[in-house]
């Protein structure tokens, strides 16, 4: 009979250091490409459609992004689901540098993924609805403003006073601990337009270095950089790549 093993796991996000914490039902203690929460680095389609923060991460970073580390082995999964529930307890998953939106030891059963859970800006639960369209109506009075709903789940985005999910979780991430993330978004999104990083304050800064990390020009703005000749400076910042004509770019 083939033996299984019940591997307690911690995947960490190289960009930012965010991590994520499960189990893993394996017959290999070797890495078989299963990041984290249904997310296989060999198989795009698990990810590309995300429900939850991890997924969407792995989604926005790419799976080279992200390594797996396990943190114990069980022979049964009971006692994996025990150090799982120590471990993701609600103060861990309500943590800024955490994934997790469920609490750790117990099974997880996907929810009908045509329902909408809504969560205030705190992350609690505030109310369930069986579809998007009775979603839409509650938060904007009108059906037509259903996209908005679907946006938000794909993207993290909120809809008014909301955080949006079609899986019911424990708690969504407090809204301070990652908008100044969805801000950087905006303005990354828009910098590449030249005059527009005006309307969103100061952005970033972007540092260019040599390979042996010694600054050789200060950037006011990723647009500023990447309108100088180094448009991929920005997969460069995020892990995707290793440099850029030569040179390494990071945020100041």
């Amino acid at each position: 009979m083939e033996k299984i093993f019940h591997i307690v796991y911690q995947t960490i996000n190289l960009v930012n250091n965010k991590i994520y914490i499960g189990i893993h039902q394996t017959a290999t203690l070797e890495f078989d490409g299963y990041l984290g929460n249904d997310c296989w680095a060999n198989h795009p389609s698990s990810y590309q459609n995300p429900k939850t923060l991890f997924q969407r991460a792995i989604n926005e970073f790419g799976p080279k992004s992200f390594r797996r580390t396990t943190l114990k082995v069980f022979d049964n999964r009971q006692d994996a689901l025990d150090l799982e529930r120590w471990l993701v307890d609600e103060k861990f998953i309500k943590r800024p540098d955490t994934y997790n939106m469920i609490l750790g030891g117990k099974e997880f059963i996907p929810t009908n993924a045509k329902g909408v859970f809504l969560y205030d800006k705190n992350g609690n639960f505030v109310k369930e609805f069986s579809s998007q369209q009775k979603a839409a109506l509650f938060i904007y009075g009108k059906i037509s403003c259903t996209p908005n709903i679907s946006r938000a789940i794909k993207n993290g985005y909120f809809c008014g006073e909301y955080q949006i999910s079609n899986i019911k979780v424990d708690f969504m991430k407090d809204y301070n601990t990652y908008k100044n993330t969805i801000w950087n978004k905006m303005i990354n999104k828009f910098s590449d337009k030249k005059g527009l990083e005006n309307r969103f304050g100061n952005p970033k800064k972007v540092g260019r270095y040599d390979l042996e990390g010694n600054l050789l020009e200060t950037f006011k703005s990723l647009g500023e950089c990447k309108r100088a000749g180094y448009t991929n400076a920005q997969g460069v910042i995020e892990g995707r790549r290793n440099h850029c004509k030569g040179f390494k770019f990071k945020y100041i």
